[in-house]
């Protein structure tokens, strides 16, 4: 609810905000995510989008997704109809795209990874993982398989780490 998110109070100088919405088509609903997050008295540093929809042969033709007060959208095309990940990240914000952390499998699972430098602190890996309904990786060996490597990976780098997205894992029956 809007107006109880915006009663809630952070601290500026110690938070950062992060959201995460899969979009289900960034073309068809840019104005729409535009539109709540006018609402918001809030401004989140990072957006995280899954399902943005935009795929290769549409790379150059998308327009119109810019979000004032944030970098470019930070994102690689898909190679199916459904997929897609990427980022708005605050432009007060410096980052570096981790492509060697992403993994990607067409119809299974696509993934999108940035670092944030942050001069005072540690730096901050984020990962927006969309993993498809329609996948044929059963979630056990997505886990196994994927995540736990990457956590392995991320852990011996001692940054501090948060992943988001839309996993498509029914919980109450995994």
């Amino acid at each position: 609810d809007i107006s109880l998110f915006n009663q809630i109070e952070p601290d500026p100088a110690s938070s950062l905000g992060i959201l995460h919405t899969n979009i289900a088509s960034i073309n068809k609903h840019f104005d729409d995510l535009s539109s709540v997050l006018s609402l918001l008295k809030f401004n989140f540093h990072i957006i995280g989008i899954s399902e943005h929809k935009i795929q290769k042969r549409d790379e150059n033709s998308i327009s119109n997704i810019d979000l004032n007060g944030y970098h470019p959208f930070v994102f690689d095309t898909t190679e199916t109809s459904h997929g897609g990940t990427g980022f708005f990240i605050s432009e007060s914000l410096v980052f570096n795209k981790r492509d060697d952390l992403k993994f990607n499998s067409a119809g299974n699972y696509e993934s999108t990874f940035i670092e944030l430098i942050l001069p005072k602190r540690k730096n901050i890996i984020l990962g927006c993982i969309y993993r498809h309904p329609t996948s044929t990786i059963p979630v056990h060996q997505f886990n196994s398989d994927y995540i736990v490597p990457l956590l392995a990976k991320l852990s011996a780098e001692d940054k501090i780490c948060s992943l988001l997205g839309d996993f498509n894992i029914d919980l109450l029956k995994n």
